[in-house]
């Protein structure tokens, strides 16, 4: 009523019908693509609420960062060496690609940096490409991962129905980490 912008996460298709009448956009999340590339102005800061309520800007390389960790381990946090392989991923395909980049080109950063002397035979970073490989192209989650995020930031009233995901929790885990990020 007040012209705010509203997204609601659905799980049954029950704001379909409001969503059709108010004329917004409603998105079956199980068959839209999520590329953390197209999602985020890489360059851009986002404001978050912290538990306190304050206010804290995040570099949103930082939230693609986040959501690839995420990806590669929806049940427990990645160690900080692994965060920062991500990062450093992120920031190469941001610069060589910008929004063209993808899940493939982070597997292809990582395996790279597995030839470096550094990093040449780290577990972790091994890790890292294993867990991450479902969501590249040919992997079983290539479908959701890669490709452009379609914008419906212009559209007052957004559901994100969830119901498709229903059967696998580690998906719907990473698919509301991105629908709380956006």
């Amino acid at each position: 009523a007040m012209g705010e912008i509203t997204y609601v996460i659905d799980l049954g298709h029950s704001y379909k019908h409001l969503c059709e009448l108010l004329g917004g956009t409603y998105i079956d999340v199980s068959k839209m693509p999520l590329n953390p590339f197209t999602l985020f102005d890489f360059e851009g800061r986002t404001e978050l609420a912290t538990l306190d309520g304050k206010i804290e800007e995040v570099s949103d390389s930082i939230q693609i960062r986040d959501l690839l960790a995420i990806m590669a381990s929806p049940n427990q946090p990645v160690c900080d060496i692994q965060k920062s392989y991500l990062l450093d991923a992120a920031h190469l395909c941001w610069k060589e690609k910008g929004k063209g980049a993808s899940i493939d080109d982070v597997l292809e950063a990582l395996r790279d940096r597995l030839t470096k002397a550094e990093s040449k035979d780290d577990p972790r970073l091994n890790d890292l490409i294993i867990l991450l490989k479902k969501y590249g192209r040919d992997g079983m989650y290539g479908h959701l991962f890669n490709g452009e995020t379609p914008n419906f930031k212009q559209s007052k009233f957004v559901v994100f129905e969830m119901s498709g995901l229903q059967d696998n929790p580690d998906l719907a885990t990473i698919v509301m980490f991105a629908m709380i990020v956006i």
